[in-house]
């Protein structure tokens, strides 16, 4: 199925969850079921054969499969059911849950450009910035991050570096520049089909103006990613005192309705 234009405007419409670090979890891992009667002896009790979890209850057996390069994870019985329940290798299971969003993270991946587009559910990628931070990496080659986009993603969150609280305002403008020209340069190499997000960050509400109307001065892109809104890395202030001191600016209204006339997302 092509995939450009898989998703109508009714499908961004209202609020939604997004699974976030889908990556993380198990691909191709299957439940199987054989329903039978198991001896009372077996009841509630587990056993792993061959990379095979093994649960036996009163009226059946529930089988948790994991194939690898140890363990070919081949059942000796002949099973009435499976399911893979994996976000990225079967991503219509989480649709028919009511998701339709998911994000993943491309160090989490290597880079490694993978065929999971698909016309489920709708899959973001952030673009390892935070990394960078957090001393995972010390540096994001964009022209790898545009290959990762074009390949694996349907909307990519713009190259940012973020600063701890503590640099905050002084390098804010620098950091935003920097960003801005980040997307730039990858968004004239993205493929049709392939959205970019910017980015916007800030301790206050000035700040995030601040870093707001520079990225303003460039070409906008396709909406806008607010980070750090649910922060947890070290040493950030709580979100709730993120929102007490928000709440003091004076020109909060005006600028937030300025912020979502163009089409936004939280992350």
């Amino acid at each position: 199925m092509s995939s450009f234009n898989r998703f109508d405007n009714s499908y961004h419409s209202g609020y939604h969850v997004m699974p976030a670090a889908v990556d993380f979890l198990e691909t191709f891992e299957t439940l199987g079921v054989k329903f039978q009667k198991n001896p009372k002896s077996k009841w509630l009790t587990k056993e792993v054969k061959d990379g095979i979890h093994i649960f036996h209850y009163p009226d059946r057996t529930i089988y948790r499969m994991k194939p690898g390069a140890n363990h070919a994870c081949i059942p000796e019985d002949m099973l009435d059911s499976y399911l893979d329940y994996s976000v990225l290798s079967n991503p219509e299971v989480y649709k028919n849950m009511g998701y339709r969003y998911a994000m993943i993270s491309p160090p989490h991946m290597g880079y490694k450009k993978a065929a999971i587009k698909n016309p489920y559910i709708r899959l973001f990628a952030d673009s390892g910035g935070f990394q960078i931070r957090q001393g995972v990496t010390d540096f994001v080659d964009p022209d790898v991050l545009v290959d990762f986009y074009n390949a694996s993603t349907d909307v990519g969150i713009g190259l940012d570096v973020p600063m701890p609280a503590a640099l905050y305002p002084k390098y804010l403008e620098r950091m935003s520049h920097v960003t801005s020209r980040n997307n730039k340069y990858i968004k004239d190499r993205l493929t049709s089909g392939v959205s970019l997000y910017d980015l916007n960050h800030g301790s206050t509400l000035q700040e995030r103006k601040i870093f707001f109307d520079v990225t303003e001065q460039y070409a906008p892109n396709d909406g806008i990613a607010m980070g750090g809104t649910a922060s947890n890395a070290r040493g950030d202030r709580s979100p709730a005192q993120h929102s007490r001191e928000w709440a003091r600016q004076a020109h909060a209204r005006d600028w937030l309705e300025r912020l979502t006339s163009r089409d936004s997302h939280s992350m």
